[in-house]
């Protein structure tokens, strides 16, 4: 039998529409009396008159029905859910009742242990509609503390920051949800990426650098773990002045192999004056380069550096290599003059100035040989003597 609550009485004719003929007034009696026996209908028939109700909009009446069925019916999760989403929709576009409905919402995670994947299809996107984010954010901040599984919690969480984010632009209410996230997830990298710009923003540096080296511990894979460390040396070369952890962040976790990776470490390396080791990088990206150009490149920074080293020779033997691999690189051929005039031969010095300049037409470029000329001039009596 039906719960005692349930009868016509406590439903209410006074809610059915004024009937406009006989044969409507005559269904709506048939209506009322199967109200009345609703408990003894079959699951098809109790949804024909869940139907029928719903079309004369008495919606008062379905939501006590569906919720005495909920109840007291004899059902599985399937029609557990199926009736949760009915209730749900007469309560949100039927009756305006948004507490209700959030009061549904929230029993039914926790009735049924819906995953947040199925609430934001079936409930948010379905019923609320795929872009009210307004009630989608109230939606998901009312449900989250009614999911058992941190997963799903911060999954819903993500959502939730993002909606206040990207979609309805409430800054101020990003940041504590992504507070919320790491109380669940320490190491979540969207949170994060977050607190990274956060900090950054506000040029909170050692903060900055708390949250790279969280995100290179939970990096997933090897080149998520390189860059997000690439990052936390560049920040402490750049902005905490400190070659030394830079240097040792990135001969750690990212090795030398890629060009930026590579540049980086070389900084680190000259900030700290460790010039046969920046050689030696140097030479270990040889096998890498990709053409006669760029090896020119690398070998006129080995002879620069070495230079730098006060190794005159290894630099112009570096520098005449340069050379022979790009003719034209004129620094190349600046710096092997220097390193010659260095090592004690200015008459060598200036038999290259000599080629080059029949080799020169800029005429900015003639200017700047004469003045080296010039030098290596004034340089060769006290070497020849």
């Amino acid at each position: 039998m039906m719960n005692a609550d349930v009868t016509p009485a406590s439903l209410g004719y006074a809610a059915f529409p004024v009937p406009h003929s006989v044969e409507e007034l005559e269904l709506l009696v048939a209506i009322g009396h199967n109200v009345r026996d609703f408990s003894r209908l079959t699951r098809p028939e109790q949804n024909g008159l869940l139907s029928k109700l719903e079309a004369y909009e008495c919606h008062g009446q379905v939501v006590t029905l569906l919720r005495w069925r909920m109840d007291h019916g004899v059902e599985g999760d399937e029609e557990l859910f199926d009736d949760s989403l009915w209730l749900l929709r007469v309560q949100f576009l039927g009756l305006e009742r948004f507490d209700d409905f959030l009061e549904t919402a929230k029993l039914a995670v926790t009735r049924l242990k819906l995953p947040f994947a199925s609430v934001r299809i079936h409930i948010s996107e379905a019923i609320l509609g795929n872009e009210n984010w307004p009630d989608q954010a109230s939606l998901y901040r009312a449900i989250v503390d009614n999911f058992v599984d941190n997963t799903q919690k911060v999954t819903l969480l993500e959502r939730l920051a993002l909606i206040y984010e990207k979609k309805l632009y409430l800054e101020n209410e990003v940041e504590p949800v992504f507070s919320r996230i790491l109380e669940l997830d320490k190491l979540n990298i969207k949170a994060r990426r977050f607190y990274k710009l956060w900090y950054m923003q506000a040029m909170r540096w050692r903060d900055v650098a708390e949250q790279l080296e969280a995100l290179i511990e939970a990096s997933r894979n090897t080149h998520e773990r390189q860059r997000a460390a690439h990052e936390l040396a560049q920040l402490y070369l750049y902005n905490l002045n400190d070659a030394a952890r830079a240097r040792e962040i990135l001969l750690e976790t990212c090795g030398n192999s890629q060009l930026d990776i590579r540049q980086t470490l070389m900084e680190a390396q000259e900030r700290l004056e460790l010039y046969d080791e920046l050689v030696a990088t140097l030479a270990e990206a040889e096998p890498l380069v990709r053409d006669k150009t760029e090896l020119a490149a690398v070998k006129l920074k080995q002879g620069l550096v070495s230079m730098k080293a006060g190794k005159p020779e290894r630099a112009v033997e570096c520098l005449r290599e340069g050379i022979v691999n790009n003719p034209q690189l004129l620094l190349a051929y600046e710096a092997l003059v220097t390193a010659l005039i260095d090592s004690g031969k200015p008459t060598e010095a200036l038999g290259v100035l000599e080629e080059l300049k029949a080799a020169v037409h800029l005429d900015s470029s003639k200017a700047s040989l004469e003045e080296m000329l010039a030098r290596a001039r004034k340089l060769q009596p006290f070497f020849d003597a």
